[in-house]
């Protein structure tokens, strides 16, 4: 995958910033784009995915109590 070139104010690539959120902020884009190919090329494996995870978060905070 090409790396993007996005400004971090000092002209370096966001990508290699030591600043956790901008990092955190790329990886989230970047997540949020890979979601959305597949949702594209497969949506129901992605629906049976989320819909396993949300399961899993169910049955978990469920223990809890």
């Amino acid at each position: 995958m090409p790396e993007r070139d996005v400004p971090n104010g000092n002209g370096a690539n966001a990508a290699h910033d030591t600043n956790p959120a901008a990092v955190f902020g790329e990886a989230l884009h970047e997540a949020e784009d890979f979601v959305k190919r597949q949702w594209r090329d497969n949506p129901l494996q992605v629906a049976a995915i989320a819909a396993g995870i949300g399961l899993l978060i169910g049955i978990l905070l469920g223990r809890r109590a």
